[in-house]
């Protein structure tokens, strides 16, 4: 089972969120189904740019180590890719 994860990041003026969780849906003869959903945004200047299986985006890339983690979300007309090593955690406003 995937488990879920929330986090975010506030730069400033750049401010990002993700979460990625084991989402149920039942299906015609009431069994409960399972997909692996997310949802994220990356906020600056005064726009929110969404990214989230029901926006029809997908997780391109996606690598852990004990160190790091890379993520690359894809949608219809952005990428957002996200790169954070374990001593970018102590930074002012991160939420990992």
């Amino acid at each position: 089972m995937l488990s879920r994860t929330h986090n975010s990041l506030d730069l400033g003026l750049i401010h990002v969120v993700s979460s990625v969780a084991s989402i149920p849906f039942p299906n015609n003869r009431l069994e409960l189904l399972r997909f692996r959903g997310f949802l994220g945004g990356l906020w600056t200047v005064g726009k929110l740019y969404r990214f989230a299986t029901y926006t029809g985006a997908t997780i391109t890339a996606f690598a852990t180590s004990p160190a790091a983690f890379n993520v690359t979300i894809q949608s219809q007309q952005h990428v957002l890719s996200v790169s954070v090593r374990e001593r970018d955690l102590s930074l002012p406003g991160s939420n990992f």
